[in-house]
């Protein structure tokens, strides 16, 4: 139900749209003095209509926001950045850029302790074989 209440919210521009539309027709009727059951007719159509496109448009939605979550849990890839969007597709890219950032904080501290070990490692030998040969 949260996910629907984002939804509406994210489409809200095009709902006060339909219903400026729809407030517009029947001011054009009434101005006309047509009868309000043509009104009727037209607007239950569009409704029809309008429910249909709704459905639709919220299942794709619904899949790219279970594509995110999906993303979110499976991140391995590293960015940063710090998006401020209140949409939920918005909050959802934000958590996935915020642990793809983790992942690479990581990765970078792993790369230079790798590092470190083998310079230690070489110090040493270069060292241990360097007496040897002074001897």
């Amino acid at each position: 139900m949260k996910l629907f209440g984002h939804y509406l919210k994210d489409r809200l521009f095009f709902i006060m749209i339909y219903v400026v539309s729809v407030l517009i027709c029947l001011c054009v009727f009434k101005l006309y003095n047509l009868e309000l059951e043509a009104f009727t007719y037209a607007f239950m159509i569009l409704c029809v209509l309008l429910v249909v496109c709704f459905l639709f448009d919220y299942y794709k939605y619904y899949k790219k926001h279970q594509t995110l979550v999906t993303l979110q849990s499976n991140s391995n890839v590293s960015l940063s950045c710090d998006l401020q969007d209140s949409s939920l597709m918005g909050e959802d890219y934000h958590e996935i850029l915020v642990a793809m950032k983790e992942y690479h904080d990581e990765y970078v501290i792993s790369s230079e302790n790798k590092m470190h070990d083998l310079e230690d490692y070489f110090t040493m030998w270069v060292h241990q074989a360097k007496l040897p040969i002074a001897a």
